[in-house]
């Protein structure tokens, strides 16, 4: 005889947003990279070319806020991050804090001396590769050659498997963006990871941030992608080699399918039919390397992020109540709740996807404040109750969480808040804004040139810039701002809030510093 599950009644509190600190804090070391990729944003920006770095010492500090609470860190995937300026210095940090490095790279800069002390801070290392044959890859990676690329890798698999201890050793995998170009060599792909000694293999589809790519997308070419994946499983399961390739979301496919080049707001949520995420083998893959607790550092890295969880004011972490009440479910993203993205100038946001909004600043304010302020907390609450901000619209990355005891555990004990109780929330994260549009053509702001000045940004506020809602620093802010004029993007002002003036500074960037030189404001429309 089968015993029930004893019942309780909800709980009589809300989720209130608030959760406990991130597991991965992803940091913009810079903004540099030595190749050309037809699909990469930056490289479509100019910032490849024109950086900048992260300074070493806002590095310092940011690393210093935000490392007490993390295990894991991912220098940038804005910018190619063995180019970071001071990166050893950045690496012995990390190690100060028994952070491992999760690293995407295009693998053309591992050197001997870099795979020797890049080595031993490793938890897991990706390597963005996107064609089976020398050809096709060449082509999308323009700048890199295939043939040493290769043996890079090779070279630096091998040397970890030697030099590191079996519990230290990092998980290697292969990433490509799919699209039209490479898609038919994607099984030959899965076969050359396997053959490189690398872990796993994954995929995601072509942000289109151009023309061209806008016509790569797979959402132009369904049939095709459904073959060729299927074919790639195939291969994956004759090697046993974990595979997973991440769905064709509805926010990439609106801009695939879009008039424009500019970001489009998803109006409906999920995945294309037919691309949706799959995975093979997940289990195949190995974990991620745990802490020394041989090192003489040991005691004192946990002893550093115990003090630094108590000073914090964090909720506890709670493993799920096992009479948690069945009958919900919720929405959530990893993003929100277990990582972070610290871009240059400190700015805080929950994921690289375009357009997110700027959630706070480390620079101005301790991590703790950051990660569970209103804009946080507001974003967490409109996701579990199936409300997600526009930003956020129809990602791959949305997860419906079912089981009582995970929801229980997402929710810290509360129960998913009713929409009347959404209504105080910030209102420039409300879905509802952005329905409506700024009439008019966009402003050209303009202000006194400074002498000396190397380029100018903008930081655009609704509360007195308590938060920023949107920077010229951001990779949609396009190309540096040399002139003393801005004319604001039509993308920016189709989605700017329509019933609140909205604050507008200018940051001049000079050799001695930055120096702010004007303020200016859009009043609300009628």
């Amino acid at each position: 005889m089968m015993t029930a599950m004893p019942s309780r009644s909800r709980p009589a509190e809300p989720f209130d947003g608030r959760v406990p600190p991130p597991q991965w804090a992803n940091i913009e070391t810079t903004k540099f990279c030595n190749l050309r990729c037809r699909m990469c944003v930056q490289f479509n920006d100019g910032t490849t070319v024109a950086g900048p770095h992260m300074p070493l010492e806002e590095f310092e500090r940011i690393a210093y806020s935000v490392f007490p609470y993390v295990e894991r860190w991912q220098p940038s995937v804005a910018g190619e991050p063995t180019m970071s300026r001071g990166f050893e210095h950045m690496l012995a940090i990390a190690e100060q804090f028994g952070v491992k490095g999760d690293v995407f790279t295009n693998g053309t800069l591992l050197s001997e001396a870099m795979i020797e002390r890049l080595g031993p801070n490793l938890g897991g290392l990706t390597i963005s590769f996107d064609g089976a044959t020398k050809a096709t890859f060449e082509s999308i990676r323009e700048g890199a050659v295939f043939e040493d690329v290769v043996v890079k890798v090779r070279r630096l698999v091998d040397w970890c498997r030697v030099h590191l201890p079996g519990h230290q050793q990092p998980s290697f995998g292969l990433n490509c963006t799919l699209m039209e170009k490479n898609v038919r060599e994607l099984p030959d792909l899965v076969r050359l990871a396997k053959e490189l000694g690398l872990d796993h293999m994954s995929c995601y589809h072509v942000y289109p941030v151009t023309a061209e790519m806008r016509l790569q997308s797979l959402v132009h070419h369904r049939d095709l992608a459904r073959e060729r994946i299927d074919a790639a499983f195939r291969v994956a399961q004759e090697l046993r080699f974990p595979l997973r390739i991440e769905a064709l979301d509805q926010l990439t496919a609106a801009t695939a399918l879009g008039p424009d080049m500019t970001r489009v707001y998803s109006q409906q949520d999920g995945v294309v039919e037919g691309l949706e995420a799959r995975e093979y083998f997940g289990e195949g893959r190995p974990p991620w390397p745990l802490l020394d607790t041989r090192s003489p550092d040991f005691a004192a890295i946990q002893q550093r992020r115990t003090e630094a969880y108590a000073r914090s004011g964090f909720p506890e972490r709670r493993a799920g109540d096992p009479q948690a009440v069945a009958g919900d479910s919720i929405w959530w993203c990893d993003f929100l709740w277990n990582r972070t993205y610290v871009k240059i100038g400190g700015h805080v946001g929950p994921c690289c996807v375009i357009g997110m909004p700027v959630l706070g600043n480390v620079a101005q304010e301790p991590f703790e404040q950051v990660w569970n302020n209103d804009a946080y907390r507001a974003m967490r609450q409109r996701m579990v109750t199936k409300q997600p901000v526009t930003a956020c619209r129809g990602c791959m990355h949305i997860k419906q969480i079912s089981d009582p005891i995970e929801v229980d555990r997402l929710l810290q004990g509360r129960r998913v808040p009713r929409t009347e109780e959404l209504e105080a929330l910030p209102a420039v994260l409300d879905p509802r804004q952005q329905k409506r549009c700024r009439s008019g053509a966009p402003p050209v702001l303009a202000w006194e040139a400074v002498a000396g000045a190397r380029e100018y940004v903008l930081d655009f506020s609704l509360d007195g810039f308590a938060s920023i809602l949107f920077s010229t620093k951001d990779p949609m802010g396009g190309p540096a701002i040399r002139e003393p004029r801005y004319p604001v993007p039509p993308w920016a002002w189709r989605h700017a809030p329509v019933d609140r003036e909205i604050r507008w500074r200018v940051l001049a960037q000079l050799p001695s510093g930055q120096r702010e030189v004007q303020r200016g404001s859009v009043p609300p429309e009628p």
